[in-house]
């Protein structure tokens, strides 16, 4: 739900420079452009679908209100999903699985070492 600012308040301001969103001849909105990307994006898994989904999100909210701070998360969920074309990327499963691991090691170590430093 949007309101409307109250007039005089920094919100109004702000809102008031933003100028109004055009459409020029040709040019897409970030919505169309991740439709084109799933549709040549071949090698997207099942497993992908969240990323993607979150992709969708994120451009539908940049066709709405254009931020720095969307953009940035797009290119980052994007430059994921394009890394797996070559196989690259990884998948998050094996990445906290990692993570696990070497968290069980450290503290396998740390625990060693209490024990060596009271020996």
């Amino acid at each position: 739900m949007t309101t409307t600012p109250e007039p005089g308040s920094i919100e109004a301001l702000v809102e008031a420079s933003i100028p109004p969103k055009t459409t020029k001849a040709g040019r897409k909105t970030f919505a169309e452009t991740v439709e084109e990307f799933e549709k040549v994006a071949t090698w997207l898994t099942d497993g992908d679908q969240p990323a993607l989904t979150m992709l969708y999100n994120i451009a539908d909210e940049l066709d709405r209100k254009f931020t720095a701070a969307l953009v940035a998360q797009f290119g980052l969920v994007y430059r994921d999903l394009r890394k797996r074309e070559d196989g690259g990327g990884t998948d998050p499963a094996d990445e906290v699985a990692e993570a696990m691991k070497a968290a069980t090691a450290m503290r396998a170590a740390a625990a060693a070492a209490v024990v060596a430093a009271r020996g």
